[in-house]
């Protein structure tokens, strides 16, 4: 876009064919011409700005679809911790409580 500018500011066509007084289709092609480079140029621009952005937001997405599958790895991770904690600890404290330890003194902890 700012080669564009540049290229209007320039005034590249101005020199191009000088214009008699009497004649229309010269002052037209003067007119037409350097509009239909411009167009062309900003055509082309805007097709690369698309896929460019496209690019860019496909980028983004795969940025964004590591980010969550770390997050979720991480909260799984955080939520297996705490079962294990939890539970291990709920099935020690089972394992050594007096019920337990009584009933495979007895010998009454296999069911037949």
């Amino acid at each position: 876009m700012f080669l564009i500018v540049m290229l209007i500011h320039a005034k590249l066509f101005d020199n191009l064919l000088v214009p008699d007084k009497g004649s229309t289709i010269i002052l037209l092609l003067l007119v037409i011409i350097p509009a239909m480079v411009i167009l062309l140029m900003l055509k082309k621009a805007t097709k690369f700005a698309k896929e460019g952005g496209g690019e860019f937001g496909k980028m983004m997405l795969k940025g964004i679809e590591i980010g969550g599958a770390v997050v979720g790895g991480v909260a799984l991770g955080g939520i297996g911790a705490l079962g294990q904690a939890t539970l291990g600890q709920a099935s020690r404290k089972l394992a050594d409580s007096k019920w337990a330890v009584d009933r495979e003194l007895k010998g009454n902890l296999v069911v037949q």
